[in-house]
């Protein structure tokens, strides 16, 4: 590892600690590295957590939807059992109001006769009974399995809203080790080669040219000098008050401009462009020397890591949070009121 990006890595787990600390800030060790400390506890346990809640959901997904088929197609078969039966009843309502309005019992053929038409009388009314009740049933489980039909519907619709922000929550673990996994990079060298081709977001990686910080980087090389910049380093904001502010791994300075852009103080290279906990988005700038800048509170950046930007360039957008500058040596903060002229 080179003494440059020692110090960079040394950096970041100064950044890393008291972040990790915050609430809803989760940080923790890539599967296959050692434990480094000030890491906290391991992501790969909660994504692992998270995925077996994704399956568990989709199974029950799927289990609704075919439960949800075989009762429409039993409520196929009961639609076509009762037209059946509605059918087979007006034809015996037919005749037994045929026989009904005969109007004269069978008396010529003898008592056999008229017990013989009474019992056939008897048994169509029986049949017709038995027909209304077994069009009532049908119709009676039509229903129910309809009911049934809908709670597995909802119960779908519920699994698909859960499994919808679990995997909105296992992205935002994703992103969280990706940036752990960049981490990594610096620390370990041998590493780098398993870190991702592209950035959360789907963004790509830098175009492949000299290896820094664990990623490939692109353009021109940095140039040196930064310490010669001192008190003529150009300021992030354009405008707006400005106030030091104290950040848990250093000093810096805030720049109150609501929506203002930002840009670089000086020519650099990305070193950091991600979400991070209580910095929003947060830029790292590497100026060569072992000289870093910060940009923390962005609401976007156009930046990607192992990008050479050049002074002045467009580093992101402030939304309502103060933008916080910082510019350190190694683990160092100095004074960054000095290094802008202020």
């Amino acid at each position: 590892m080179t003494v440059r990006t020692a110090s960079f890595a040394v950096l970041l787990v100064a950044l890393v600690a008291p972040v990790a600390a915050q609430p809803g800030v989760f940080l923790g060790q890539p599967a296959g590295l050692g434990q480094s400390a000030g890491l906290g506890q391991p992501v790969a346990g909660p994504l692992e957590d998270l995925s077996r809640q994704i399956a568990a959901r989709e199974e029950k997904i799927r289990q609704a939807g075919e439960e949800k088929a075989r009762l429409e197609i039993e409520i196929a078969e009961l639609v076509a059992r009762t037209e059946a039966a509605q059918e087979e009843l007006r034809r015996r309502a037919r005749a037994l109001y045929r026989m009904r309005r005969a109007g004269m019992l069978p008396i010529a053929g003898g008592f056999d006769a008229l017990l013989s038409h009474l019992s056939r009388l008897e048994r169509l009314e029986r049949m017709v009974r038995s027909d209304l009740s077994a069009i009532a049933f049908l119709r009676s489980r039509r229903q129910a399995l309809r009911g049934e039909v809908a709670r597995k519907e909802e119960e779908a619709s519920e699994a698909r809203r859960e499994l919808a922000q679990l995997q909105q929550r296992k992205q935002t673990l994703e992103q969280q080790l990706w940036a752990q996994r960049t981490y990594a990079g610096l620390f370990d060298p041998a590493y780098a080669p398993r870190l991702p081709v592209t950035v959360p977001g789907g963004r790509p990686a830098p175009a492949p040219a000299v290896p820094s910080y664990g990623l490939t980087v692109r353009g021109a090389e940095p140039t040196s000098g930064f310490a010669q910049l001192r008190g003529r380093l150009r300021l992030p904001v354009a405008g707006g008050a400005v106030r030091e502010a104290q950040r848990e791994d250093g000093r810096g300075l805030e720049f109150v401009s609501p929506g203002a852009s930002v840009v670089a103080a000086a020519d650099g290279r990305v070193a950091f462009s991600q979400r991070y906990g209580g910095y929003g988005t947060l830029v790292i700038l590497d100026h060569g020397d072992d000289y870093y800048t910060l940009y923390g509170g962005l609401v976007q950046t156009p930046l990607v890591p192992g990008e050479w930007v050049g002074e002045g360039a467009r580093v992101g957008v402030l939304g309502s949070q103060p933008l916080f500058f910082a510019v350190k040596r190694g683990t160092r903060s100095l004074d960054a009121r000095s290094w802008v002229g202020l």
